[in-house]
């Protein structure tokens, strides 16, 4: 369990729990989340996975992965958001493309019943 110590203290510091709190979160007692996070105790899967859940996290990250030093900076997280503001940008003009194509539909059919309309109504004055 290469990072998992360490990657659950940084989790549960990131909320600002003490080992109690995050003992109550995950329903074990803070004795086991102190020898968890101190590296003294292994925990089972389904604590692994209890944390998992919790925060969100894939079991291969929170176990392989260093979570603190492999987070987003916020310099990616100011290019994430640019990327989601053009992504955007670019859906609204793709539905407003859409928008005007269909009102271009409606509108010709609404010509082409109006026509039909018309000579109904004149067939029906000659007889």
């Amino acid at each position: 369990m290469d990072y998992f110590s360490t990657n659950i203290k940084y989790l549960r510091k990131t909320k600002r729990f003490s080992t109690k709190e995050m003992g109550d979160e995950l329903g074990i007692s803070s004795g086991a989340v102190s020898a968890y996070e101190n590296d003294k105790n292994i925990p089972s899967l389904t604590v692994v996975l209890k944390y998992c859940e919790y925060f969100n996290v894939e079991i291969e990250d929170i176990v392989h992965k260093d979570i603190y030093r492999d987070k987003p900076s916020v310099k990616q997280h100011i290019n994430n958001i640019n990327q989601l503001s053009k992504n955007l940008e670019n859906d609204k003009d793709e539905v407003i493309k859409n928008q005007n194509m269909l009102i271009n539909i409606l509108q010709e059919r609404l010509k082409t019943f109006e026509d039909k309309v018309k000579t109904l109504e004149e067939q029906l004055k000659t007889k």
